[in-house]
């Protein structure tokens, strides 16, 4: 916690255990409900009640935490905006299926396999399991998994059984793979865990320097307005801090996937890069904008209408997201509102682009449309944009104290 900036901040204090316990609840939540309860209107009906009134509670009560409490209600909030999205399309047994190696997803064999796991009537070598506690292992295992894995590396998230629509960059998962595929595809623990932490320590060798050499000669002190400092500043430190922020995150999803490996929970392949693919990185978004789209009739997923209803909608998912988790970390200068605003205004800059892409494409000639030009335009318009906007949010990240122990006094 931070006293400076609680006395300069309206509300309560969080409860000390309430702070702590936060994350760990909602992440709980969504796997008791799959585990105790059986599919059906009551499970739909009680789960979407129970996270409504508890989201109600915390946001009515006037509680205030400091800046290390951020990203809990940010995850808490995306975990209950992926269940209400699962949970009331269909049920997650059915949705949600792991892969098989070397098998059709839609195998019939397969698909029993499935259901007796997940009904918990075998485990996932296909051995019959008779008894109720280790039926119950096997089904709370399985609902584990899902909510831990959010990629849904190795998992079937397609809309349904016996449908052809699967997110982008997920359909991959539901083909039978080639042999050769599957050779490759298996990376032995030892070196991945080896990789994992060579990687993790370079990076944090990277920061300290980035932070030591970069920010701290830049950035004004704990108390100070970010933005009174020049604009080429306040820009230059928004792209950095950028950079650190997807640095600590990439560290922080290392080290969890490191554990997991290590442990035996979960293999190698369910952890690919966190920043690879961004239909991937955003899989738990991508099928409430889908069902959004199709709610307007649009199926064709390579349409214009269809494309960018599934970006404003899921910019518009993470920006209340993001707002909901600055209401319990307020900004004495109001710039909190700016953790929802930027993400309203990213899907702005990248329509944009395209539009200037296409009428790039009706007046440039056909080999600087698609060439070094317009990549640099596209990519200077977006960091120029994105910096300027992003600017508010790093003022308020300085204004609750975020940056306060980050440079020495």
């Amino acid at each position: 916690m931070f006293p400076e900036t609680m006395s300069r901040s309206t509300g309560n204090p969080i409860p000390p255990l309430l702070e702590q316990s936060f994350l760990p609840l909602f992440f709980t939540l969504p796997i008791l409900f799959t585990t105790l309860l059986r599919p059906g209107p009551f499970r739909t009906i009680s789960s979407i009640c129970l996270l409504a009134a508890l989201w109600y509670h915390f946001l009515t009560r006037g509680w205030t935490a400091g800046p290390d409490f951020l990203f809990s209600p940010l995850f808490a909030s995306a975990i209950t905006i992926r269940w209400l999205v699962i949970i009331s399309t269909g049920k997650p047994e059915e949705m949600f299926r792991r892969v098989q190696a070397g098998t059709s997803s839609s195998s019939r064999d397969g698909s029993r396999k499935q259901d007796a796991v997940q009904e918990g009537k075998c485990d996932g070598r296909g051995k019959d399991v008779t008894d109720r506690s280790a039926r119950f292992l096997e089904k709370l295992k399985w609902s584990a998994e899902l909510w831990s894995n959010w990629r849904g590396i190795g998992w079937n998230f397609g809309p349904g059984p016996g449908t052809s629509q699967h997110p982008r960059g997920q359909a991959k998962e539901t083909r039978t793979p080639s042999p050769r595929a599957n050779k490759k595809s298996h990376t032995p623990p030892s070196y991945f865990i080896t990789k994992s932490i060579i990687y993790a320590i370079l990076s944090t060798i990277a920061q300290k320097l980035l932070v030591t050499h970069a920010w701290c000669t830049r950035a004004p002190p704990f108390g100070e307005d970010f933005l009174s400092v020049p604009l080429s500043t306040q820009q230059g430190l928004a792209l950095l801090q950028l950079l650190l922020s997807s640095m600590l995150m990439e560290n922080m999803y290392r080290v969890v996937s490191i554990a997991a490996v290590s442990l035996r929970i979960s293999a190698p392949e369910a952890w690919p890069p966190l920043f690879g693919h961004l239909a991937l990185c955003h899989s738990s978004l991508t099928r409430a904008s889908e069902i959004l789209a199709s709610a307007l009739g649009i199926t064709n997923r390579e349409s214009l209408p269809s494309r960018y209803i599934r970006l404003f909608a899921g910019f518009l998912t993470s920006g209340i997201m993001h707002g909901m988790a600055a209401h319990f970390v307020p900004s004495p200068l109001g710039y909190d509102k700016w953790m929802m605003l930027q993400m309203l205004v990213f899907p702005v800059i990248i329509t944009v682009e395209d539009l200037g892409k296409y009428l790039g494409s009706r007046s440039l000639p056909a080999g600087l449309t698609n060439g070094v030009i317009a990549l640099g335009i596209g990519y200077l318009w977006t960091m120029f944009m994105v910096s300027s906007v992003h600017r508010f949010v790093v003022a308020y990240y300085q204004d609750v104290g975020m940056f306060k122990d980050m440079c020495p006094a």
